[in-house]
């Protein structure tokens, strides 16, 4: 019969000193960049061409800011990136240039236009140079406006959603007066 050998595989020990830790803390710049975070809500309405828009905004600290507007002679998608863009407007000037690229935004909206220029068509339209296009001056804003920050849009039903629902009563509140 064949003997083997059964040793334990060598153990490594690791140094420990008093200066060393397994857990290294967070820097503060680590932690203010992580709070660069924010969330937008954003709602158009419309009537006989009179327009509304209202967005939430809210910062990683759930801390919130409601911005609304209206126009004459306007149409329900004009209302809805114009929403947006005075949204992505007033969260990039909060911050010196260096930080702007460390914001990180997602919007909620349930306007599938709004979703789909942004996601899909805006690119192509950019190198057509926006010829034809509807709004083409409120979507050179939002590219430009883009380009500062780390961006997410999510199509999203308002009905069940605390802020989607609140952005909808502030909105349509405006249409109605």
């Amino acid at each position: 019969m064949m003997e083997i050998d059964c040793e334990p595989p060598p153990v490594h020990v690791m140094n420990k000193s008093k200066n060393s830790n397994f857990i290294v803390p967070i820097s503060e710049e680590k932690k203010r960049i992580k709070e660069l975070k924010y969330q937008i809500y954003v709602k158009g309405s419309i009537l006989q061409n009179n327009g509304n828009w209202a967005v939430i905004i809210l910062n990683a600290k759930s801390e919130k800011t409601v911005l609304k507007g209206e126009s004459n002679n306007t149409t329900l998608e004009r209302m809805e990136l114009y929403g947006l863009v005075e949204a992505l407007k007033w969260i990039i000037k909060q911050y010196n240039e260096k930080d702007q690229k460390h914001v990180k935004i997602t919007v909620y909206t349930e306007s599938i236009y709004c979703t789909n220029v942004l996601k899909e068509w805006i690119h192509v339209w950019k190198k057509e140079r926006f010829i034809n296009r509807p709004n083409s001056d409120l979507l050179q804003d939002c590219i430009q406006l883009l380009e500062h920050c780390n961006f997410v849009i999510q199509f999203s039903m308002f009905k069940n959603s605390l802020y989607g629902e609140e952005v909808t009563c502030i909105c349509n509140d405006g249409i109605k007066k």
